[in-house]
């Protein structure tokens, strides 16, 4: 069978387009997604995230140490990949899916 591949994003408020163009380009095709963020829309798979210290790229360390956290309390046992990245990237998921088959 396919490996599941979970897909998560690190993002804030103003950048809410830049996650609606990539759940609607190849965030769909994850078997998960989640943006973590500083508001949650349900419809984009966005999440609001808390985390220590302000919300900065300067304290981008503390932000993805909480995601990973979210990710392992919530979401360990129901994949079998995880990816995760800032709202400025291009993922091809079937590369990636066919990558974790080798």
């Amino acid at each position: 069978s396919s490996p599941r591949l979970f897909c998560g994003l690190y993002t804030y408020r103003k950048m809410r387009e830049l996650v609606r163009a990539q759940a609607l380009s190849w965030g769909y095709k994850c078997d998960g997604f989640v943006a973590f963020s500083t508001e949650t829309i349900p419809e984009l798979g966005m999440v609001n995230l808390q985390h220590a210290g302000e919300e900065s790229y300067q304290n981008m360390w503390q932000k993805v140490r909480a995601i990973w956290s979210y990710i392992h309390q919530h979401y360990v046992n129901d994949f079998d990949y995880f990816h995760l990245g800032g709202d400025d990237l291009y993922v091809l998921v079937d590369n990636m899916r066919t990558m974790a088959l080798w």
